[in-house]
Parts: structure tokens; sequence; C-alpha cells
């Protein structure tokens, strides 16, 4: 079982002793950002940005990750959007407005 020990309250470090190992001292260092994970131009793609430049009620996205990705949908000036998001297979969904519009679509 691994044991975290963090004395006192305010302190900046921690102790973590995995299975009853010898401890292991551990810096906490706030506002540093962890390595970038894999991406669309990493070791494997987990994500995909579609751009919808010319405004219309049906985006048509074929992302080709395998698998039917959660989609944050946002406007051209960035506000995040509400439309209704269909999965056509595992690489290619729909997005579908009642207005033509245009904007962006993260999948993840």
């Amino acid at each position: 079982m691994s044991a975290i020990s963090i004395s006192p309250a305010t302190s900046k470090s921690i102790t973590i002793s995995p299975n009853g190992a010898t401890p292991i001292p551990v810096q906490l260092v706030a506002g540093v950002p962890g390595p970038r994970g894999p991406g669309a131009t990493g070791d494997g793609v987990t994500f995909y940005d579609h751009v919808q430049a010319t405004p219309t009620t049906v985006w048509t996205i074929a992302h080709n990750l395998g698998f039917r990705p959660s989609v944050t949908i946002l406007s051209t000036g960035g506000a995040e959007m509400r439309a209704d998001v269909r999965h056509l297979s595992d690489d290619v969904l729909t997005v579908v407005f009642l207005l033509p519009t245009a904007g962006s679509a993260h999948l993840v």
C-alpha cells in the first residue's frame, strides 16, 4: 500500500512510500505544466480539430479517430455553442445547427 504524508499543511513537498519501500521526497511546484500528451502531431492521434469556415447547417467531420469522441463546438469568436452531434460511425460525425453556422469543433 502506498503512503503519502504532507507535513505541515502548508508544505511544498510530499513523501511517497510505495509498498513500504524507501520514502521518495517529491517537490510540489505550482503553475508548471506537465509534458504535452500525444495529439494530432504527436505519436498517435488522440484529438482532431475541425474548422468550418463556410456557414452551413450541417458540418460533416471525417476525423478518423477510430472511436466516438466528445465534441466541443466553438463560434468563430471562440464562444462555446450547442448543436446536435450525430456519430455516423467511429470515424465520421455530423454537427447539425438550426441556422447556417461557421466555427470550429474540437474532438477528443
